[in-house]
């Protein structure tokens, strides 16, 4: 068993020609088993017992890997009439190729093998100090079956992982495995050169807004108003100005009333070049409309943040993926070839902050607050994705902007 084990976890090395070191991590992992047995003719409810044990988990790209276990665990289950216990200790040992979706979460599948080390009967006895009395007993086996599960990145040191035992037959028991896993050693303690660039990146950026300013794009809707009264629809036209007016009004009365993590200001998007270009002189304005000048508030020595209700835009930046071996075209030998991939864009309406260019910021930097309920107003089909969440949402611009507000807050404590 020690051997196929060593074997599968050391096959994705192999085919990426990369030290195994560089992809490895260990775990301490803890939890708690819920586990109905079957046992004969017994009628037995679930009971709630403990396992312990060590992970191991190998990711040679950001999307596939390969994680294992070693764990002793305890599955019990208990008898109401007549009142007894069965509780079995198992070696337990899984297998699972994992398979990332996004950065913290990871579907699991693999198979386990959970072998038979003791198996007791307790019975209540009130002529012994515990109140119980236990005795061997014979008739479960060591049980092999396929496991499902997922593991939840909560935080760089700690790890939410959930399986079900999937049993091949009657006699197998069903069994839910909850745990939480903590990273051990040097892995737990370092990041990638990538990843690290990116959190001093964004703690720099932080205390960039935090003593600096932050300009909101109002939206102006010039091109739709002037094609409607193009096309002779003045009403319309009317409407739709009418209806701008009142939605950027509700916008600075967001950030007026909610919003205190630094200097705000408002533009019109149709001024955007001269932002980006920083020709502030006339375009800049107060929540009273009332036009600000550029020097007074020292523009020239801090630094400007954008941000706009807007489709929260895909992270362009190309990260590693994976690698493949392929034959040289002349047949001389192998050629390894590199390949990378970007996030994609979910379409999702959001209030966005980005840099003076208008390029997105990247986390761990709390650039976005999604507006759920005006993105299912134009797409819909995200609702089965959102249900059990939408029944909790509010959907304002007061509450998005204090949203924002109390991310940007929290993560400047974080990193002072």
């Amino acid at each position: 068993m020690k051997k196929i084990f060593t074997f599968l976890i050391i096959i994705p090395h192999l085919l990426s020609g990369q030290s195994v070191q560089d992809f490895l991590t260990f775990q301490a992992s803890a939890g708690l088993n819920y586990t109905k047995l079957v046992y004969k003719d017994a009628n037995f409810e679930r009971m709630v017992q403990p396992f312990l044990g060590v992970n191991t988990q190998l990711l040679p790209n950001s999307n596939f890997g390969i994680k294992a276990s070693v764990h002793y665990s305890i599955w019990s289950s208990q008898s109401l009439s007549p009142h007894y216990w069965h509780r079995n200790n198992y070696a337990e040992f899984k297998f699972m190729p994992c398979y990332r979706i996004p950065e913290f979460l990871s579907l699991n599948l693999g198979i386990a093998a959970s072998m038979l080390t003791k198996s007791r009967i307790l019975t209540l006895d009130g002529s012994t100090g515990s109140g119980k009395k236990s005795e061997p007993l014979s008739g479960y086996n060591s049980i092999y079956h396929p496991v499902a599960g997922f593991d939840l990145q909560l935080s760089d040191r700690l790890i939410l992982g959930v399986n079900y035992f999937i049993p091949l037959d009657k006699q197998s028991g069903k069994n839910f495995q909850v745990g939480l896993q903590i990273p051990l050693g040097a892995a737990s303690q370092t990041k990638t050169p990538a990843r690290a660039m990116t959190c001093k990146r964004a703690k720099e950026q932080i205390h960039d807004l935090k003593h600096g300013i932050l300009l909101v794009r109002l939206p102006v809707y010039e091109n739709t108003i002037h094609a409607l009264r193009g096309a002779g629809h003045h009403d319309k036209a009317d409407k739709t100005e009418k209806a701008r007016d009142i939605e950027n009004q509700k916008i600075m009365a967001a950030f007026v009333n909610h919003f205190d993590f630094c200097e705000v200001f408002f533009f019109n998007n149709t001024h955007i070049s001269q932002v980006k270009n920083s020709e502030y002189d006339g375009i800049l304005f107060n929540s009273g409309h009332e036009i600000i000048d550029p020097e007074k508030y020292g523009f020239s020595h801090k630094q400007v943040f954008i941000s706009a209700f807007m489709i929260l835009p895909g992270d362009t930046t190309k990260r590693f993926s994976d690698y493949e071996l392929r034959v040289n075209p002349d047949g001389s030998g192998w050629e390894k070839r590199v390949y990378y991939h970007t996030e994609p864009a979910f379409g999702f309406d959001a209030l966005v902050i980005t840099d003076q260019q208008l390029y997105p910021l990247r986390k761990p930097f709390p650039y976005y607050v999604r507006l759920l309920g005006k993105s299912l107003s134009t797409h819909p089909e995200q609702a089965p994705f959102l249900a059990p969440i939408l029944p909790f949402q509010q959907y304002s611009y007061n509450t998005a902007v204090s949203r924002l507000n109390r991310q940007l807050s929290r993560f400047f404590e974080k990193n002072r």
